[in-house]
């Protein structure tokens, strides 16, 4: 049914895009307002729980898993210490 094998992969990549988004917002830092703030923590939790989930069942792809989970934790600091 499943001849793709990048079918299996769905979760690492959309982790992994979701964390490049948090990468590519750091570089406008101090104008963050409070819609892009609101915004970034949506995509750091998605691409943290994605990336966990992926990481718990050991499927492939572990690299962009683990890069998601460090860029989304990093983020994730930078948000609460802009509280």
């Amino acid at each position: 049914m499943f001849d793709d094998i990048s079918v299996f992969f769905w979760m690492e990549i959309l982790a992994f895009v979701s964390a490049t988004l948090c990468l590519l917002n750091w570089l406008n830092l101090p104008d963050w307002d409070s819609e892009m703030e609101f915004g970034l923590w949506i995509c750091t939790i998605l691409s943290l729980i994605f990336g966990t989930i992926s990481l718990q069942q050991k499927r492939g792809l572990k690299v962009l898993a683990w890069i998601s989970v460090v860029i989304a934790g990093l983020t994730m600091l930078i948000l609460i210490g802009r509280l």
